[in-house]
């Protein structure tokens, strides 16, 4: 193909070069981790979060007294 205005020869540049592969490649090495952190924040923050059974809770009433006998 010749420019219609100065009649040089066009030169096809590719609409991706490996560079560009490369450069994607590591961006999304260091992106990755945090998306997948945020998102599974968010999935955990609609998660219900479970209760605790009454049953399980321990209730003192009483005192204890702790004193060793020393000889």
């Amino acid at each position: 193909m010749v420019c219609g205005q100065c009649g040089d020869p066009l030169v096809k540049v590719p609409l991706i070069r490996p560079t560009q592969i490369v450069g994607l490649v590591a961006a999304a090495a260091f992106i990755a981790p945090l998306l997948l952190m945020v998102f599974v924040f968010i999935q955990d923050q609609k998660r219900p979060q479970p209760r605790a059974p009454l049953s399980t809770m321990a209730a003192v009433t009483t005192s204890v007294d702790v004193w060793t006998c020393r000889s």
